[in-house]
């Protein structure tokens, strides 16, 4: 499938518009090799028509796609590609009629890898908010014991702070046989984005 790799698309195919000095100063070719450069789409220059006709400027349809299109010989390049999806940008489609294919095998390649990461990442930080939760209760349990022992502290008080000491233990236990599945989790995803970093390494972009 050519378009396989549209996430963010819409901010590859926009642009950050121009000034009416900066469309009446234009080299055209400079600007469509810039865009293509960038992996915008040919639909930028709309945009230009519309920020230059306050200008009386008609931008210059044939020099900026002859501009784009040697910016996208640029853009298209596998190493490129690769570089793209290793940062998980997005793809807008431009690359047809400049070995597309060899682009895409390149970006999924690269987007694999980025995607491992994210989920190497998401391992790491539920483990955070795990240990920041046994924390939590370990306070909580701290702050029953200390109640529990207060002179000032009634029979019928002790006998709801000893429920919610059993409760907190029992909480502790669950999220600390959580942190252990989350840790051999951890450890297979950083596995498997060890065998794509290796992999990946081997490969000619």
């Amino acid at each position: 499938m050519r378009y396989a790799f549209l996430a963010g698309a819409a901010l590859l195919s926009g642009c950050a518009g121009m000034s009416e000095s900066q469309c009446q100063l234009a080299d055209w070719e400079t600007v469509g090799f810039e865009d293509g450069v960038a992996g915008r789409s040919g639909a930028a220059i709309g945009e230009y028509r519309r920020d230059c006709a306050k200008a009386g400027v008609v931008p210059d349809r044939q020099a900026y796609e002859t501009g784009r299109q040697a910016g996208l010989a640029e853009y298209c390049r596998p190493a490129n590609g690769y570089r793209l999806g290793d940062r998980g940008a997005g793809y807008a489609g431009v690359c047809g009629g400049h070995d597309e294919y060899a682009f895409l095998d390149a970006y999924r390649a690269g987007r694999v890898l980025y995607e491992l990461r994210l989920n190497v990442n998401r391992h790491v930080a539920a483990l955070d908010r795990l240990h920041g939760d046994i924390d939590d209760q370990k306070l909580r349990i701290a702050e029953i014991e200390k109640k529990l022992i207060a002179p000032e502290t009634t029979t019928e008080e002790r006998i709801t702070l000893l429920v919610d000491l059993k409760q907190a233990s029992e909480l502790v236990g669950e999220l600390e046989g959580a942190v252990f599945t989350e840790q051999q989790a951890l450890a297979e995803a950083q596995a498997r984005l060890n065998d794509a970093e290796r992999a990946s390494a081997q490969a000619a972009w």
